[in-house]
């Protein structure tokens, strides 16, 4: 098992409140512009306006996962070349990584686009194949004009700004999408 679960051992009465999560604790679209814009510079917020809302929030999440590898390579030269490689930290501003450590790990994701071509060929002739096979070149669009604009800004997170990367926080906001009354 992955995540963290609960289990109550009496019953539960209705319209108990078990635990709650500050509204200011959501990954939404306000959280997910704030972080691009402040990492991506003022200048890139008319651009960042133009995504969806999904662009935002699957972008502010990969941003976790490629800045704990994010490196800037310098070169200082006395006598010999000595090259010095900054690890940068994750920055304020990408406050989610507990949460995006609980949930389960990308081996464990079991949605039609994480089926390998194979797999999903054995579900052609039906609507599933279909629908799969759309969402996959949706998002496959996001991501690609997601990593255009990252790329313009730094090059080593473009590389880092991966296909995988971007499918799982898609898929992590498909599955995880709760109303905030639930």
């Amino acid at each position: 098992p992955s995540g963290i679960f609960g289990l109550s051992e009496d019953t539960v009465d209705a319209d108990t409140t078990i635990i709650s999560c500050p509204f200011s604790l959501a990954i939404d679209m306000e959280c997910s512009l704030h972080a691009l814009t402040a990492l991506f510079g003022e200048s890139a917020l008319v651009d960042l306006q133009s995504w969806l809302e999904r662009q935002l929030i699957c972008t502010y999440i990969c941003l976790h996962w490629i800045f704990p590898d994010s490196r800037r390579v310098d070169f200082v030269s006395l006598h010999a070349c000595l090259m010095i490689i900054h690890y940068s930290p994750i920055p304020d501003v990408l406050r989610h990584l507990p949460y995006l450590k609980s949930l389960p790990p990308p081996d464990a994701l079991l949605t039609p686009l994480q089926f390998t071509p194979s797999e999903l060929k054995a579900f052609r002739g039906t609507n599933l194949y279909g629908a799969s096979r759309d969402r996959q070149e949706c998002w496959s669009a996001e991501w690609n004009k997601c990593r255009t604009f990252i790329h313009a800004v730094n090059l080593d997170w473009a590389e880092r700004y991966t296909w995988d990367r971007y499918l799982r926080a898609s898929t992590y906001l498909s599955t995880r999408a709760f109303p905030s009354t639930l």
